[in-house]
């Protein structure tokens, strides 16, 4: 699949010294937009843009997910290696 810009609504804590959050994603730039003006803390916020392989993304975060995550969400368990 062809890559495409995701916009990011991102947090780096009250400070600015945290590592960067990504609290919400978006396809859409305006969509993005309304989530901020909505969010109580958006002065903590901040707007980002990425260019994101979206199958790469999807596996990456598939990989990370443990057996109950799988379940609740409605995967197939792993393949077992028996």
């Amino acid at each position: 699949m062809p890559k495409q810009i995701v916009f990011l609504v991102t947090d780096n804590g009250v400070d600015g010294r945290a590592p960067t959050t990504v609290r919400y994603a978006s396809f859409s730039e305006s969509e993005r937009d309304a989530m901020i003006d909505a969010d109580p803390s958006k002065a903590w916020r901040g707007k980002e843009e990425r260019i994101l392989d979206i199958e790469a993304a999807k596996a990456q975060a598939l990989a990370k997910l443990d057996g109950i995550d799988r379940l609740v969400l409605g995967l197939k368990p792993w393949p077992s290696k028996a």
